[in-house]
């Protein structure tokens, strides 16, 4: 299993940097506001991951998202199966057609694919996230990726439920103490 290390930060405005490193090999991705924050995608996807591994039989399970970086760019592919996430990154150089009938995805060369342990990882992406918010704010996270916080708000909930919040009472309803989760943000790096 790889070693890991995750950092996120914003470059400028609209646009994000992602550091990581496993098992001392180093990878920076750069994503705009034209793709996807690579920071929400990835707990949005860690999250999916969880939630249907928790609720449901079948524990072989993906997604999928792009950080686009004006007009190259990475698409990014989680599958988690067990205990274990591999994350598969391929590079495109022109995303004119990503998507469309014409893109090919021979045209994008294979840049990562490592296998880690789904919760260290997730531990690792949820670091970065509460230390985003320790330095921007839950507001100046989302309009330094995109002024208008137009679908960019940081997914509190969700980071929230992977770092294993959620409850449930005696009548099956879901809670979660908000001092405690409260706690949690506040805490040292």
């Amino acid at each position: 299993m790889a070693a890991i290390n995750f950092k996120f930060d914003f470059e400028y405005y609209g646009a994000a940097v992602v550091e990581m490193d496993f098992d001392g090999r180093h990878y920076r991705f750069q994503s705009t506001y034209m793709g996807e924050n690579p920071l929400n995608s990835l707990i949005n996807g860690l999250w999916a991951l969880k939630f249907h591994s928790d609720h449901f039989e079948e524990s072989d399970r993906s997604c999928k998202f792009v950080w686009q970086d004006e007009p190259d760019g990475h698409l990014v592919r989680l599958y988690k199966k067990n205990d274990n996430l591999r994350i598969v990154i391929h590079y495109f150089s022109d995303a004119t057609n990503f998507g469309g009938k014409n893109f090919m995805f021979e045209d994008t060369k294979l840049v990562l694919d490592t296998v880690v342990n789904f919760d260290d990882f997730t531990q690792e992406v949820c670091k970065a996230a509460i230390n985003a918010i320790k330095k921007y704010g839950i507001l100046g996270y989302a309009r330094s990726w995109d002024d208008s916080i137009n679908d960019f708000e940081f997914p509190i909930a969700k980071l929230l439920y992977l770092l294993g919040l959620e409850m449930k009472d005696e009548n099956n309803l879901y809670f979660s103490d908000f001092d405690r989760e409260s706690l949690i943000l506040k805490r040292d790096k």
